[in-house]
């Protein structure tokens, strides 16, 4: 093994829970609760159902949960099930050093193999943080080539992740971590074309799945190439590389341990269950509701500047459902001017025939952020919103980052309540608040089993 994936397996099998610093620890809690709420969130949704109803017919050893059902079924098909229903709502996490939802993959890894093999509250802790750590780590080495090629992060990337997360588990050791990590990379996939469809919450499933799968198999004495990230051939080179990748590779590795990227710049949590690529916008416009009384009735056009980057990303100009309505401009803008939010109901099946709604979207128009804003030096997904009102008056909000985003967090009693509005689609009240205690409470946890047992209804 060379430098990067030498480093990458000695960090993870090196990493103890004693080690880690208390603000990593806490990330690690908030990360852990906000995924687990959009996990039990995600089973009533389309994709959610489909994808249990997969599983369930595909059978397996009843070793591992699904949670928010009573499903049980072998390790990889109940990661696969569990961090599809993660994404299903677009209301989990982002990581933008490489543009993904990390925990919806290696969250699930972590409870599929935890589970049966009984380990702590705490161990789980730390391999979650392994996990997030090496996605951030050959992610960075990806970004931005394969954005621009068109690759999802959360089905490419998130792969590494969660291998190295469920090989933490599993106690591999530093070779059979690297063999890992090397099958690892002939599962990685996930195209942004996809996006606004059930497939996209689909990658953070398989990548779930299969970073389950590599480090059983690696256990088990499976081989790949000693090099399988870097190499001719490999994972950068045939999905992008950023320039200097040799450099890079050196420069993360000397890090690893050193800088958490769970801590820096940390991971944004959504404040509204659409893409990320929205939020700005969507914080311009109720910002601007809240502060003029706006109604939908006063405007006449709606003008969203957006940069590159989130127009390749908000695919659909008039979606033809809720699902493909978190990935577009107009949408997302129209319910919330008239709900004042973009919550779970604004995305629901029905929400696309209200006639109020379908009139709205079409006074809203989207356009380079740059016709609108002169400073070059934006962040990725920020926004501009220009609101003509009828009698003539015009309001106007810029945006450079979101609520939710390391730099604006939510409250605490704003991330409770958002685990409270997802789980209770599938759990009674009781359950919902112990499952808070018990996540609360998660390092101290002997086996995750605890946890596990009050996630199903």
């Amino acid at each position: 093994m060379n430098t990067l994936t030498k480093s990458l397996a000695a960090f993870v099998t090196n990493l103890r829970f004693e080690d880690l610093s208390a603000s990593v620890i806490d990330c690690a809690k908030t990360s852990i609760r906000d995924v687990m709420g959009c996990m039990l969130g995600g089973v009533p949704e389309p994709a959610g159902e489909r994808i249990i109803k997969h599983i369930q017919a595909l059978g397996g050893k009843p070793d591992a949960t699904v949670v928010g059902t009573s499903v049980r079924t072998a390790a990889p098909l109940a990661a696969f099930a569990n961090g599809t229903t993660a994404h299903a709502l677009d209301f989990d996490d982002t990581l933008w050093t490489y543009v993904g939802h990390v925990s919806a993959s290696v969250w699930p890894a972590v409870m599929a193999v935890g589970e049966p093999v009984g380990t702590s509250g705490a161990a789980a802790l730390a391999a979650y943080v392994a996990g997030v750590e090496v996605t951030s780590a050959v992610g960075r080495l990806g970004y931005p080539e394969q954005v621009r090629r068109g690759w999802h992060g959360t089905g490419t990337v998130n792969t590494f992740g969660s291998t190295v997360a469920a090989g933490y588990v599993l106690r591999l050791t530093p070779e059979q971590m690297g063999h890992a990590l090397g099958i690892a990379v002939s599962h990685a996939a996930g195209a942004q074309v996809n996006f606004g469809t059930m497939t996209k919450p689909l990658h953070a499933g398989r990548a779930a799945r299969d970073g389950v799968t590599a480090a059983m198999l690696a256990k088990d004495g499976f081989t790949s190439a000693p090099e399988a990230i870097t190499a001719q051939s490999g994972f950068l080179d045939l999905f992008g590389g950023a320039e200097c990748v040799e450099e890079r590779s050196k420069e993360i590795a000397e890090n690893l341990g050193k800088e958490f990227s769970l801590v820096s710049p940390g991971l944004a949590f959504k404040a509204y269950a659409a893409c990320a690529c929205t939020h700005p916008a969507l914080d311009a416009l109720l910002e601007l509701r809240e502060e003029h009384h706006l109604k939908a009735e006063e405007v006449k056009e709606i003008i969203c500047g957006l940069t590159p980057y989130a127009q390749s990303q908000l695919q659909f100009q008039i979606p033809p459902d809720g699902l493909a309505g978190k990935f577009s401009a107009p949408y997302t803008l129209a319910v919330a001017l008239l709900d004042g939010t973009a919550g779970l109901e604004q995305f629901e099946a029905e929400r696309i025939s209200d006639s109020r709604l379908q009139e709205l979207m079409r006074r809203v128009h989207v356009c380079d952020l740059s016709e609108m804003y002169s400073e070059p030096n934006v962040p990725l997904t920020a926004a501009v919103i220009r609101v003509r009102r009828k009698d003539g008056s015009v309001l106007e909000k810029f945006v450079d980052r979101p609520l939710g985003d390391p730099a604006k967090p939510l409250g605490e009693d704003a991330l409770r309540g958002k685990f409270e509005q997802c789980a209770t689609r599938v759990l009674p009240r009781e359950k919902v608040v112990g499952a808070l205690d018990a996540l609360a409470n998660l390092p101290e946890l002997s086996t995750i089993g605890e946890l596990i047992r009050r996630l199903v209804p």
